[in-house]
């Protein structure tokens, strides 16, 4: 019993005043009445099986945090190139592989997701219900080959990163289920252009700097002072090779454009 002078809390009056009203509907009309009843108890259950997946959610959340924790810094089963660094690593709750036309979606459970400047790399157990298999995965997808990316459910604890890529199968769709999807859709965006960036340089023709030193001979250009083109501090040529870094800012400076900016300054002579 409450004792006296016990002032209420707000829920307890506002669910006092429901009866009530619930009490005056009743004595006017009680098929209105019972409907009412109805609504309010299949909201009340609408309202704690959100609480549930929230509470569920969380959990989750702070599971893959641990298992973060003591993740490998590299791919298991995944060999790297030398040059190749991990830029970002985590573990997501599922992963999704649906594909275009895929009758059942190929599910890993709690998979480990590396992503490098190079690739997007997968790593999990697929369990197959029906045929009561458990497969191992250890998927490679090149950045080159990744179309799209989207975050969805981006107000969830645990928001989804939907992927779609150039290749075939279970792979040319998939979801992941990954804490902080925003940062790792704009970690991949990013890579991917500096990739295929990259590999548009390396298309062009062979570009060598002991060419660009011919060139600078027939020319007639004694001196010429080569600046890197993103600190603008001069450059030492070396006597061959297709690349060479700055000494100032370590910037990766291509024989290619140290070639367009000699062609600018030949065709002003």
């Amino acid at each position: 019993m409450a004792e006296k002078g016990q002032v209420r809390s707000p829920a307890s009056l506002v669910g006092l005043i429901v009866l009530l009203l619930l009490a005056v509907v009743f004595l006017w009309n009680p098929l209105v009445a019972m409907i009412l009843l109805l609504i309010l108890f299949l909201y009340s259950v609408f309202v704690v099986i959100v609480a549930k997946v929230a509470l569920k959610e969380e959990r989750i959340l702070e599971k893959l945090k641990e298992m973060d924790a003591s993740m490998p810094e590299r791919p298991e089963a995944v060999l790297l190139d030398p040059d190749e660094v991990v830029v970002l690593r985590g573990h997501a709750g599922l992963c999704s592989a649906e594909g275009q036309a895929q009758e059942f979606p190929l599910t890993l459970v709690l998979p480990k997701v590396y992503l490098t400047g190079k690739r997007l790399i997968i790593e999990g157990v697929a369990e197959r219900p029906f045929e009561n298999q458990r497969l191992e995965v250890h998927e490679s997808i090149l950045l080159e080959q990744i179309v799209g990316v989207k975050v969805l459910k981006e107000k969830s604890p645990i928001p989804e990163l939907l992927v779609t890529t150039k290749l075939r199968g279970y792979w040319s769709r998939f979801r992941l289920e990954i804490p902080g999807a925003q940062t790792w859709r704009d970690e991949i965006t990013r890579l991917r252009a500096e990739r295929v960036r990259s590999l548009e340089k390396r298309e062009k023709p062979a570009v060598d700097f002991s060419s660009i030193r011919d060139i600078l001979e027939r020319g007639g250009v004694v001196v010429y002072t080569v600046k890197c083109p993103v600190c603008g501090a001069p450059l030492k040529l070396p006597e061959t090779g297709r690349e060479t870094k700055c000494s100032y800012c370590g910037a990766t400076v291509y024989a290619e454009d140290v070639l367009g900016k000699l062609k600018e300054l030949l065709e002003r002579q």
